[in-house]
């Protein structure tokens, strides 16, 4: 086993996502890493020829597995920063030309990429960045053009003199720039190549190259690298809260990571660019991750590992959050009346005793929520299967789907008939990399220690009313509510052993209006009254604190198949964009 440390001395990592430059990188990936090490490398006029070998051999270990904490996003801001690189001569062609530069470089690299793309949802993504590249460069041809032809004719002078002056700090002019940065849980990432075998050798110089690594990605991200020759046990122990995230083609992430002569690479892009040159692409692979359990330190909701089928809705139809039931109702209507007969049970949610006592299909509705422009909407629905389910079932609800799109308005799209007439179109997600961050199951997978409800749960239990004029009573109704809810989360959650969570242990805080931005207010939600049940069931949002970390989709309550008591991880990271 190989392990590498990163430790992030100013507790943040400052770095930018390559495919957002709005957005943090989180967690570091293993090309950035291998690049900090190559500059390490180099940081002598004549490098080591061991340490050479000891990156090359690096690089052809494949994509590590990481292993890294929670992390917040801080807040971006904007900055205005004094340019030092003004020309005093011929600025404006100069400006001009680099630009037509990398706009062809870019576009280059754009081309690289929908040439090595595979899936038809990554074809169509490279096909339009390439497009959109292309564009650039036409335009920034143009522009040199328009300007050697006013530079020939004498009809543009360089004020050779003014430029000169705009090195003068009260002269200067200022670029908008941002600095995106996480703050992780707990500073310390570790790389691990768990089947590697490396000999002394190569790990001493490994080691001699790492401890010259002072930072990554930006120059206020002061870390230390080390190589770890521990041996310690690999999957780490349950109360090593932090996440691991595993190599995995079926993966919703994707990092880039060492090509296997990634050494090569840049050392032959460093002898085009020089370090200097604006829009340099970095040279590496992709690899999808996923999100692993080995980590967790115990629990995971049945649902975990479910089939997981979204939908997005069409661009202009985006029902508000408040519509939730009402789009769950349609879709799992839909998705039964399109069934082969006999009905499978974990679809139906009924057997020939009546109504299921394990977990069967869920709809849940997915809105755009807990992100600074979150408005509530929601951006699709997605069909979820108990992790147990029967194969039988899974190939069931994949058949009825089929059947449902050959019935609607086009492949992979289906419809969805609200009271009213009102018509919803909705296209199936087939590659999640190129769906909105919502749709995604790694948006409401966690892990997590903290939940708040999008939608508002249904108390399966009775419970008074919260609005009653004596605030004793008031208070009564709020406790027993927060005991049912940690009732409810008990026996939803189980941890890895197959125990349960103990109710006793579970911090329930009520919440009447909304915990996170963009969650459907209370006030505008229909009362839900399952069939059979005298009286509707009592709505209430809540802050769910477990005393271990809990992996998703997390649905609760008596409606958690009806696309209430739905839950998003509480102060999770952003993964980059705004839905």
């Amino acid at each position: 086993m190989l392990a590498i440390d990163l430790e992030l001395l100013t507790d943040r990592l400052v770095a930018t996502r390559y495919s957002d430059r709005d957005a943090a990188e989180w967690p570091p990936e293993p090309a950035r890493l291998y690049s900090a090490l190559v500059a390490a490398l180099h940081d002598d006029e004549a490098p080591s020829a061991t340490e050479r070998q000891a990156l090359e051999a690096l690089a052809e270990l494949g994509a590590p597995q990481i292993l890294a904490s929670d992390a917040h996003l801080r807040r971006v801001m904007t900055h205005f920063v004094a340019v030092n690189d003004v020309d005093q001569v011929g600025g404006d062609f100069t400006r001009v030309e680099q630009a037509v530069a990398d706009a062809e470089r870019a576009h280059q690299a754009a081309r690289d990429t929908l040439a090595a793309a595979t899936t038809a949802g990554a074809v169509t993504k490279a096909q339009k960045a390439a497009d959109k590249a292309l564009t650039k460069v036409k335009t920034a041809q143009s522009k040199l053009l328009e300007l050697n032809a006013k530079l020939t004719d004498g009809a543009c002078k360089i004020p050779t003199k003014h430029l000169a002056h705009k090195i003068l700090p009260w002269e200067r002019t200022k670029k908008e720039r941002t600095f995106p940065a996480v703050l992780p849980h707990q500073p310390l990432v570790r790389y691990v190549w768990p089947d590697a075998v490396v000999d002394d050798a190569v790990s001493d110089a490994l080691s001699a190259v790492a401890a010259r690594v002072a930072r990554l990605g930006h120059s206020s991200s002061f870390v230390r690298v080390r190589v770890d020759r521990s041996q310690e046990p690999w999957p780490p122990p349950a109360d090593d809260e932090r996440q691991l995230w595993s190599p995995d083609e079926e993966g919703d992430r994707v990092l880039r990571v060492p090509l296997a002569d990634q050494l090569s690479q840049l050392e032959r892009a460093f002898e085009q660019h020089q370090g200097d040159t604006p829009g340099r692409v970095l040279p590496c692979a992709s690899q999808r991750y996923r999100l692993g359990d080995a980590v967790i330190a115990g629990a995971k909701t049945p649902r975990t590992g479910g089939r997981w089928v979204a939908f997005a809705f069409a661009d202009d139809q985006h029902p508000p959050a408040m519509a939730a039931v009402a789009v769950a109702a349609v879709a799992r209507g839909a998705v039964l009346s399109h069934a082969q007969d006999p009905i499978h049970p974990l679809l139906s949610g009924h057997d020939h005793h009546g109504p299921l006592t394990r977990e069967h299909l869920a709809v849940v509705p997915l809105a755009f929520v807990e992100h600074p422009h979150a408005d509530g909407q929601l951006r699709g629905f997605a069909l979820v299967l108990p992790a147990d389910a029967e194969p039988e079932a899974d190939q069931q609800l994949l058949r009825a789907i089929g059947a449902w799109e050959r019935a609607s308005a086009g492949p992979r799209t289906v419809e969805l008939h609200l009271a009213g007439g009102r018509v919803l179109r909705a296209e199936r997600v087939v590659d999640p990399e190129d769906a909105l961050r919502t749709l995604r199951l790694s948006r409401w997978d966690g892990p997590a220690h903290r939940w708040a409800t999008v939608t508002p749960i249904a108390l399966d239990g009775e419970c008074p009313s919260f609005h009653h004029g004596s605030p004793g009573l008031r208070r009564k109704a709020q406790r027993i509510a927060a005991k049912l809810i940690a009732r409810a989360v008990s026996r939803g959650v189980v941890t890895g052993d197959g125990a349960s969570l103990d109710p006793a242990d579970i911090r329930v805080e009520l919440v009447f209006d909304a915990p996170v931005v963009g969650a459907a207010y209370l006030g505008d939600m229909k009362p839900f009254q399952r069939t059979g049940h005298e009286r509707p069931r009592r709505l209430v949002h809540a802050v769910i604190e477990l005393p271990v970390a809990v992996r998703g989709p997390l649905l609760i309550g008596a409606g958690r198949h009806h696309g209430l008591g739905v839950c998003v991880p509480f102060n999770a990271p952003s993964a980059g964009g705004p839905s």
